[in-house]
């Protein structure tokens, strides 16, 4: 669901679904179509333009001599905590 949606239209449900049980609101009706619109919308419009971005950035990053490895080159793994143990308690 939130790969269909993406993690801010599933939040717009949720807050708007949270404000109604604490508040009635007079047109809930249109600020559920409304959400759900510009969802969709959303959801439309970065289907459509993600294959064209990424071709753009793969061209930039051809004229620049970069990769995506030169991104994380020197970068050790053990730098991101992967686990429990990295955080202090």
């Amino acid at each position: 669901m939130i790969a269909a949606f993406g993690i801010r239209g599933i939040g717009s449900f949720y807050y708007l679904s949270y404000a109604l049980t604490l508040a009635d609101f007079p047109k809930a009706d249109l600020v559920w179509a409304t959400i759900g619109f510009v969802v969709l919308v959303s959801v439309v419009l970065h289907g459509v333009a993600a294959t064209p971005v990424m071709r753009w950035l793969d061209r930039a990053n051809e004229r620049t001599g970069q990769d995506a490895g030169a991104l994380t080159q020197g970068v050790s793994v053990d730098t991101y905590p992967t686990s429990a143990r990295h955080f202090p308690v």
